[in-house]
């Protein structure tokens, strides 16, 4: 049965308030002081998607890649990125939020795909072994962890950013929630009255207060690079 699209939960216009890669087919970009805009390229359907996550020459090649991709100057690291952006970015609209926060995986990972956290966070979107189950990911399977594959942790890490905006109704929370875990941050909420994340924002570890800025300006750098000429935009 194919998922049926959510429809996208803002934009990157909305993103800032004050004014690996891998494998086969696409990368990550985006920013905007006026709507973000979206790749030319065709939105996959849900079940080529599935097909692509289930190639095990995916999660082969990731390792090298990411090699290449950590030692290189930036140009060249959209061009390696570019075999998977377009998959990727296809997956985050179809979660129905913006496309542009893949590049998250590189803040979080810097596109190394078996990238393990001492938490023991794991890929290219650093997540969880919990957070992995919640969103479909066996991070115990017999042949390999489910998190190390660029599309299905893609996948993974979009619905999960998606139940954060739905939930706090900010991408700034949202992003804080997915570095710092969102029941801290709905803890500090509760506990100071607020609604904001400039409410919180100096309660917050200090790894996530740079969380934040280090996404919008990789998104800034990674789409203008790209060509595109947007100024993300996160909503407070």
């Amino acid at each position: 049965m194919k998922a049926k699209p959510y429809k996208v939960v803002g934009s990157l216009t909305a993103l800032l308030g004050i004014g690996c890669l891998l494998v086969g087919s696409g990368v990550v970009q985006g920013n905007g002081a006026q709507e973000a805009k979206h790749d030319t390229s065709p939105d996959l359907p849900a079940e080529q998607i599935d097909m692509a996550a289930d190639d095990g020459k995916n999660v082969e090649v990731c390792a090298d890649v990411a090699e290449t991709v950590c030692k290189a100057p930036e140009p060249v690291i959209l061009n390696a990125v570019e075999g998977v952006l377009p998959t990727l970015k296809n997956i985050f609209r179809q979660e129905g939020i913006p496309s542009e926060l893949v590049w998250i995986a590189e803040v979080e990972s810097s596109w190394k795909a078996q990238a393990v956290s001492k938490a023991g966070a794991v890929g290219l979107f650093q997540l969880m072994p919990e957070t992995a189950r919640r969103f479909g990911l066996d991070p115990e399977s017999e042949t390999y962890d489910e998190r190390i594959h660029p599309y299905k942790s893609g996948a993974a890490a979009a619905r999960y950013l998606r139940v954060l905006h739905d939930q706090f109704g900010s991408w700034r929370l949202a992003l804080a929630a997915y570095n710092a875990g969102e029941g801290r941050v709905r803890r500090l909420l509760q506990t100071h009255g607020a609604t904001r994340f400039d409410q919180i924002q100096g309660q917050l570890p200090l790894e996530t207060q740079q969380f934040i800025p280090r996404v919008l300006s990789t998104i800034a750098d990674r789409e203008e690079q790209s060509g595109a000429s947007k100024i993300v935009r996160i909503g407070a």
